[in-house]
């Protein structure tokens, strides 16, 4: 089957025809002037047409033409090829408990999480992106897909208000995870763990080796400072400081010694957000280094391209102009 890649290109085409419609209209209007039109121009006959000037039309209008159908791309053929797609398994747990809602990390620990997530769910689009939510308990938000619009819009939307108990419930998410992807268990998969660790989950250690030995690489990611901050609550629809049973404002602080030991637990690479390092750059090159599993084998049309016969005749044509202007010799036979 005989098919034009790029058919854009046809446009030139009829450039190519205005250009040897003006030429020969210019021709005309000066026989006209000149009071030859009957005797010499209309129509020209071959010799005026093999004039230096016709020739070097012809060659140009040639070199539009072999170029045009080159940029063209004709193609002849129909060809099937199998191609493997392959992607990793990643999954995100992010902790949306109130005490992400602390400023000490404007505007909040949570919307620079879910700033984050953005950022990996854009560098991974290559692969497969699941979403669990937690909070007292995990929550399944979204299961491995590769709608990463949808991830996008879940990322974005998640809010404490989702959490139906309060608290930090990792080990939970952890298992979570592994319990959402039981069915593919000889496959690599990451779990990355956004949170800012406030109350030690005694669960999550053993959940984060248990998942280690499962195939699974978890990645630790710690949300917050040390200095700590505020946690804004409504009441009322009122937002206030939340306060501990003596009436004195809870500062919320980041756990960092909980976050190195998950990701020791699970394999792979704790981080504080944000920090000098560049988490994002570093989190790309581990999530790089899982092994990828095969999703499907799909089907690829191809043909065979013949631009370059087009191409060649181009550059003769090329070659003719040059020596028609007498900026080059013809050669020579020997």
């Amino acid at each position: 089957m005989f098919d034009f890649e790029k058919m854009v290109w046809v446009w030139s085409l009829l450039a190519i025809a205005g250009i040897v419609g003006v030429y020969y209209y210019t021709l005309w209007l000066s026989a006209k002037r000149q009071k030859y039109f009957r005797k010499n121009v209309s129509p020209p006959d071959l010799k005026s047409f093999f004039s230096f000037s016709n020739k070097y039309l012809l060659y140009l209008v040639s070199f539009g033409l072999f170029a045009t159908i080159a940029l063209m791309n004709p193609q002849w053929g129909n060809r099937s090829d199998m191609v493997k797609v392959e992607k990793s398994d990643i999954v995100i747990a992010l902790d949306i408990s109130e005490s992400m809602n602390a400023s000490d990390i404007g505007p909040t620990r949570l919307e620079k999480a879910k700033k984050l997530i953005e950022s990996i769910i854009i560098a991974r689009k290559s692969d497969r992106i699941g979403l669990i939510l937690f909070a007292g308990a995990a929550y399944l938000q979204m299961p491995l897909t590769t709608d990463y619009a949808a991830a996008l819009m879940f990322a974005r939307t998640a809010n404490s208000n989702l959490a139906g108990t309060q608290g930090t419930a990792i080990g939970d998410a952890v298992n979570l995870a592994v319990k959402s992807t039981k069915d593919d268990k000889n496959t690599q998969k990451a779990l990355i763990i956004i949170t800012d660790g406030e109350d030690h989950d005694s669960e999550a250690i053993k959940a984060a080796k248990d998942a280690y030995e499962n195939g699974w690489v978890i990645h630790a990611i710690g949300i917050g400072t040390l200095e700590g901050g505020n946690i804004p609550t409504v009441v009322e629809g009122r937002e206030i400081i939340k306060l501990d049973d003596n009436g004195n404002a809870i500062i919320s602080k980041l756990n960092p010694a909980l976050i190195k030991d998950l990701a020791m637990a699970g394999g792979g690479k704790a981080y504080i957000y944000p920090s000098s390092t560049d988490v994002e750059s570093e989190l790309n090159n581990q999530l790089n280094k899982i092994q990828k599993r095969i999703i499907e084998l799909k089907s690829i049309e191809s043909r065979d391209s013949f631009f370059q016969l087009f191409l060649l005749g181009a550059l003769v044509c090329m070659y003719l102009i040059l020596v028609a202007e007498g900026s080059i010799k013809p050669l020579k036979k020997y």
